[in-house]
């Protein structure tokens, strides 16, 4: 699934997945802002909520406690140099009860 603004859902898995990959584009801005508040609490003093910019989704084939239901990676530019840390993903892993998500964990990575 391809949002209009280049915004990626990949979706592994039958229907049920789909309904959370559907979610997610429907809620996108509120799970963003929680991905962002869990980089936040970790991150400081360095974080910048604005340059940060999720670029796609993964939704997990099955939910599991370990990596929730959906994968939310970003990627960073800074204000001080923008190309700094150009190769490096801030991948949130969110998990979705009851209509809300909530993070569960994030990794970084390097390419």
């Amino acid at each position: 699934m391809r949002c209009p603004d280049g915004f990626e859902v990949v979706v592994h898995g039958g229907p049920d997945r789909t309904r959370v990959a559907d979610r997610l584009l429907a809620d996108r801005g509120r799970a963003t802002a929680v991905a962002l508040r869990l980089l936040g609490d970790r991150l400081a003093p360095r974080f910048v909520p604005s340059g940060f910019h999720a670029g796609f989704a993964e939704v997990h084939a099955e939910r599991s406690a370990e990596l929730g239901d959906l994968e939310l990676s970003f990627t960073f530019s800074g204000d001080d140099d923008p190309h700094a840390d150009g190769h490096t993903r801030f991948d949130v892993h969110l998990r979705l009860d009851d209509e809300r998500w909530h993070a569960v964990r994030f990794a970084v990575g390097f390419w």
